[in-house]
């Protein structure tokens, strides 16, 4: 995987994202992540490990972010939407309603449908 396919499926915040990747990626990138941390734990100096836990979290929220951004164009909702998720027991509900609301059909304001 080149940098330019990485960026756009992990770190683009433009464009929309259907229902089944929204639901997998951020699955498959906390395992990937956590494995890594793992791996690396038992090969680098506690020093390093130290930085590395710090930064990983901060990974996972932007790229996790970008899903959730992406997911709310789907549905043609702003981006603004997605600081529901800072809100306790508001977050579940919305990320529910992420999770089941079907997306628009054809092109919106945000692009194509990921379907097509």
């Amino acid at each position: 995987m080149t940098w330019e396919e990485f960026q756009s499926n992990f770190l683009d915040f433009e464009g929309r994202i259907n229902r089944l990747p929204f639901f997998w990626k951020p699955i498959a990138v906390g395992l990937i992540i956590s494995c890594l941390l793992m791996l690396c734990d038992m090969v680098l100096p506690h020093s390093i490990m130290d930085i590395l836990f710090r930064i990983a979290p901060i990974l996972n929220v932007i790229i996790n972010a970008s899903f959730i951004v992406r997911r709310c164009h789907d549905i043609e909702l702003n981006s603004w939407w997605a600081l529901l998720m800072l809100v306790p027991l508001v977050n579940f509900v919305f990320y529910l309603y992420l999770l089941f609301k079907e997306g628009t059909p054809g092109y919106n304001a945000y692009g194509p449908n990921p379907l097509d």
